[in-house]
């Protein structure tokens, strides 16, 4: 699916109202396959195609919990376009092992845990994230949005990033609450 925002594309679209996607006990989700996109992107930023595995477009009222993605091919989860989202118990590894890109276990670019746009009241609450980029970055227009219970190894933590690309498009971020954010360096860390 073609996403309207830098050029960029997702995997699987969910769209909806009044739903729940869960994981169950043992934390299902996604295999993205993600480190054959890092080898083939070399460092690229935005490479063409490079998906999201996980984008909820217009959606309202919906749950999203106990769910992993491992090795998302590009932003592990967007939210876009949509309000009264709940998003809980989430992990994200992203984890080079392709020394040819980079030394095995760093990062590769734009592989952000969860990326909100144009969207209002979100939650985000209980992740891990391991990667290198954004564990959480909010995009334009996102606004009332609570962050808490964060766990990083690698990677900045939280971002307001891609700001004001689009001179007709006015963006806006306000009122977000972020709590409870631990940020490690770099580490392995297979759990969960």
């Amino acid at each position: 699916y073609r996403v309207d925002f830098q050029n960029q594309s997702s995997a699987w679209r969910i769209t909806g109202h009044d739903y729940v996607v869960d994981g169950g006990p043992h934390q299902g989700g996604v295999d993205g396959n993600g480190q054959l996109w890092y080898t083939w992107a070399k460092g690229g930023s935005n490479v063409f195609g490079r998906p999201m595995p996980v984008h909820v477009f217009e959606s309202t009222r919906a749950t999203l919990r106990n769910l992993a993605i491992r090795q998302p091919q590009f932003w592990a989860v967007l939210v876009d376009s949509s309000s009264h989202i709940n998003l809980d118990n989430f992990y994200v590894n992203a984890t080079n092992h392709d020394s040819s890109v980079s030394p095995e276990g760093e990062w590769v670019q734009n592989t952000d845990g969860i990326d909100t746009y144009r969207s209002d009241h979100i939650t985000i609450t209980n992740w891990v994230y391991q990667g290198g980029d954004d564990a959480v970055a909010f995009k334009g227009n996102s606004t009332n949005i609570h962050v808490e219970n964060v766990t990083v190894y690698g990677g900045p933590g939280i971002a307001f990033g891609s700001l004001g690309q689009y001179p007709d498009r006015t963006d806006i971020v306000e009122n977000v609450t972020v709590r409870n954010v631990r940020v490690s360096k770099a580490q392995r860390h297979d759990g969960i």
